[in-house]
């Protein structure tokens, strides 16, 4: 596919159909342009350029919409490339500045961090619960990796724990060589 501008394009839904449990969180974008055609997730972005996207019309995107494949807004926006789209807590899609999402993202995830803590030792699985709705809401959050690694360290599950102190190793190299 040519590149196209992202300015130039309609933020119009999102690749993915969330439950409950999946938000707040990030959604990759579902794009259109002023001809009708839809560029789908995944895709490249480079710098304001969308590459690489899979291309569909708009018919074929109500389809995956009403097979529950994808998620349709109720108003499109226009794109911007400062901008992400993203599920709030009570599930409503938002588009809103970088900056802005990803504090309010980092901010729940350290909300449900705490509250994991608070029920580690006592009630395992709820601690787990929220350090998954902290790591949907932010993947980098290492401090619910650890949280879930104690957990699985706790109950005798040492094949889960070793793999998330080796993920938080490999995630932590990754921050610190940024």
């Amino acid at each position: 596919m040519e590149p196209r501008s992202l300015y130039s394009l309609l933020v119009i839904g999102y690749g993915d159909v969330l439950t409950d449990d999946q938000f707040p969180t990030l959604v990759p974008p579902i794009y259109k342009a002023k001809d009708g055609t839809c560029l789908l997730p995944p895709f490249k972005l480079d710098d304001y350029l969308i590459t690489e996207a899979t291309l569909r019309s708009e018919g074929e995107v109500n389809e995956l919409a009403g097979r529950k494949l994808v998620t349709l807004l109720d108003c499109s926006s226009q794109a911007y490339q400062s901008k992400l789209l993203w599920v709030d807590v009570d599930g409503k899609a938002q588009y809103g500045p970088s900056s802005e999402v990803l504090s309010h993202l980092r901010e729940f995830a350290d909300e449900m961090v705490a509250l994991g803590v608070s029920e580690f030792g006592t009630d395992n699985q709820k601690a787990l619960e929220y350090a998954q709705r902290a790591i949907v809401a932010d993947e980098g959050c290492m401090a619910a990796l650890l949280l879930k690694a104690l957990v699985y360290s706790q109950e005798g599950q040492e094949e889960h724990y070793t793999f998330l102190m080796k993920m938080i190793k490999t995630v932590g190299r990754a921050i610190i060589n940024e």
